[in-house]
């Protein structure tokens, strides 16, 4: 038996002994993001099973959220939840084919079918345009590789709770009737994500009471799993003695589930790509029909940058002097070569002066020019940035690095519109406008005394604030796509197409300490490394949603986060009344210790934290 871990959509085999994993290259299982040490931990074969040892990670590990005790082997079961760092990771320890209990040698003829039938409908489906048109005869080559008489697949809705999406019956009508059916098997199922088999006479004297009032034989479900979570079940029963179910139509029926899940993903691939070109036409569509001379508007959905950009247009054409604030990577040259853009002075150049990153003793001379000899080095005149901005626009970035020595030049500079090149005697007149941006509190500064309040006078005729993008969540997402097309290009990545839904929210909830920037540089690697078609939110490597997310997300994402800070809250509450004791805590939220400890596995909470 070979086990295997489930992380999202992934599904890795455990391949080596012993197995580690950890942050860097040198583990068999590579994860990234909060909370991962560099050799976290590392899976063993025992005997004829698998355990779990902690090599001394910072953060910890735990199993069904339960910490484990570093250097201490813990044995696993099939379903088991891992907890490393901000990953969860699912331990499946389900037999191969070829280790199943009924193998070809027990009925060669019937083996053989079942393969061939399995193998045509993985076949069929990687041939098909349409996976979801493939679903009915799924649960059809269910019935017939199991022998079952009827056959559901469920899927959870909305609310939460399983819907029929298929119904199939050996020999009646294709929607056998539901109500026939155990309601409560495939709801067990979704909630524990393991297969339940209940067959011959013993499983049905413990089975339910409805169980037994529709005469069932058997019964078999089986877990659908999507990006690592179980989404829906596949459940089959039978009235008739011929109908047990056994380890091999459990095995084959697990492996049918699987296809079912490749089908939903697929379908749920196609139609993103497919939501993903038709917005790439209508943006090629908008584009082309714009003016050739009407610049690009910098993106604003939200109300902050839209009334931002809508106070640039209004003096675009005036001479006034603008200082543009706000944090680093916000945004602001941006602005700045869009005030231009709109200016009448669009068709002259637009220069720009790093104030923070020339040597103090170069910057005069870089900013205002030099005559040759002016100093030693000086081997030609060099007329200067200011010079070279003559009739369009010079921007000032990051002006609050400016020297205080240079202050006074800079300020004649823009009230006389002249400029005296380093070792010259005659000043020299040029037709600018000023742009000044930072990220400094300028005011504090002029208190300190390491910035001149007459300068910051003469800057600020007219303020400008670029807002943050954590106060501009209406823009994220379609920044990022964006933001994406753009290293799309860059990267020559042409399959990496879009997001996936979750890294989208992500993107929404996130903070971004560095605003625009950051979240360039995050997707321009996420566009290189990412798994096409789709960038994840491990790609992207986001932490979970800070907390005060919840009320800028849509309604139904909304829900889910503050659903999870109440599970959360309330699991350690109960811990903490009842100083770790899981079980106590279960009887007072009144669910079983199972669902209790799938809770904390779920938030990453370790009763360990609460022992008194």
């Amino acid at each position: 038996m070979q086990a295997r871990l489930q992380l999202e959509s992934r599904d890795i085999p455990v391949d080596r002994d012993p197995f580690p994993i950890g942050r860097t290259k040198e583990n068999a299982l590579v994860l990234s993001g909060a909370g991962v040490s560099r050799r976290h931990c590392e899976l063993r074969r025992s005997g004829s099973g698998y355990e779990l040892v902690d090599v001394g990670s910072t953060r910890g590990t735990s199993v069904n959220g339960e910490a484990l005790t570093p250097h201490e082997p813990r044995s696993l079961s099939d379903g088991d939840l891992l907890q490393v760092g901000v990953h969860q990771l699912r331990v499946v320890l389900s037999a191969t084919l070829s280790e199943s209990a009924a193998g070809p040698g027990d009925d060669d003829a019937a083996w053989l079918r079942a393969l061939e039938l399995l193998l045509d409908t993985i076949a069929e489906l990687h041939r098909h345009l349409d996976p979801l048109e493939l679903l009915p005869t799924i649960l059809d080559r269910v019935l017939e590789l199991t022998g079952a008489e009827r056959g559901l697949l469920m899927m959870r809705g909305a609310t939460g709770e399983l819907e029929t999406t298929v119904a199939r019956g050996a020999g009646e009508s294709d929607l056998p009737r539901v109500e026939g059916t155990s309601q409560s098997i495939p709801q067990q199922v979704l909630e524990r994500g393991s297969p339940i088999a209940i067959t011959g006479d013993e499983d049905m004297e413990r089975a339910s009471q409805s169980m037994r009032a529709h005469d069932l034989r058997s019964i078999l479900c089986v877990p659908i799993r999507l990006r690592g979570a179980v989404r829906g079940v596949i459940y089959v029963d039978s009235r008739q003695a011929v109908g047990d179910f056994g380890p091999r139509e459990q095995l084959l029926l697990e492996a049918l589930a699987a296809q079912c899940a490749i089908a939903l993903e697929r379908s749920r691939h196609l139609q993103e790509e497919a939501a993903e070109r038709e917005r790439a036409e209508q943006e090629n569509t908008r584009l082309r029909a714009g003016k050739d001379d009407e610049p690009e508007r910098p993106l604003a959905l939200s109300p902050a940058m839209d009334d931002a950009l809508r106070r640039l247009e209004r003096v675009a054409d005036a001479d006034l002097t603008v200082l543009i604030t706000g944090e680093t990577g916000a945004g602001k040259e941006v602005c700045a070569r869009y005030l231009h853009a709109k200016s009448r002075r669009r068709h002259a150049p637009f220069v720009v002066v790093d104030c923070g990153a020339v040597p103090e003793s170069l910057l005069e001379s870089v900013l205002f020019g030099h005559v040759r000899g002016a100093f030693t080095g000086a081997t030609a005149d060099s007329e200067g940035l200011a010079r070279r901005a003559d009739g369009g626009t010079l921007l000032l970035d990051e002006v609050g690095e400016l020297p205080l020595a240079l202050q006074p030049k800079l300020l004649r500079f823009l009230e006389e519109q002249t400029v005296l090149p380093v070792g010259s005697g005659e000043r020299i007149q040029v037709d600018v406008r000023v742009v000044a941006c930072t990220h400094r509190d300028l005011a504090g500064m002029v208190k300190e005394g390491s910035f001149r309040e007459d300068l910051l006078f003469r800057l600020n005729a007219f303020p400008l604030e670029v807002p943050p993008l954590r106060e501009r969540r209406e823009d994220t997402e379609h920044l990022a796509r964006l933001l994406l097309a753009r290293a799309r290009s860059a990267a020559n990545s042409p399959r990496v197409v879009g997001f996936t839904h979750e890294a989208l929210a992500a993107i929404r909830a996130y903070r971004w300490p560095g605003n625009v920037r950051e979240l360039a540089l995050r997707i321009q690697r996420a566009a290189v490394t990412a798994e096409p078609p789709f960038i994840t939110v491990t790609d992207l490597d986001l932490a979970a949603a800070p907390e005060d997310a919840v009320g800028v997300l849509p309604l139904k994402e909304a829900r889910k986060v503050a659903t999870a800070r109440f599970e959360q809250e309330y699991v350690t509450e109960l811990l903490q009344r009842h100083g770790g004791l899981v079980t106590k805590a279960a009887q007072e939220a009144g669910v079983s210790r199972q669902m209790f400890q799938r809770l904390m596995a779920r938030h990453g909470i370790s009763r360990d934290t609460f022992l008194e």
